[in-house]
């Protein structure tokens, strides 16, 4: 489903996106960095998946209407179904 493809484009312009009633997905980002005996590390993007975060914040069904040229309700009706075929499968 689109979504989840929608989830990935959102992780590399916010550091938190929130999938209402199911938790949020957190970035952290690391600069590059050298060690004391000179091995380079990239930067880097970290993360993470709190299951405690479900409030709504309107980011994934405002980023959802936009893309799809849909209504506001109608997205979050496509994310709350989404969300439950996600749980059933979990």
């Amino acid at each position: 489903m689109q979504i989840t493809r929608y989830i990935q484009e959102l992780l590399y312009q916010h550091e938190c996106v929130t999938i209402p009633h199911f938790g949020a997905f957190l970035t952290r980002s690391f600069g590059a960095q050298v060690s004391s005996e000179g091995h380079f590390f990239p930067p880097r993007k970290e993360v993470n998946f709190n299951q405690l975060l479900v409030a709504n914040d309107g980011v994934l069904a405002q980023y959802y209407d936009h893309k799809e040229n849909k209504s506001y309700e109608n997205a979050l009706r496509t994310i709350e179904k989404e969300v439950s075929s996600w749980k059933r499968r979990l």
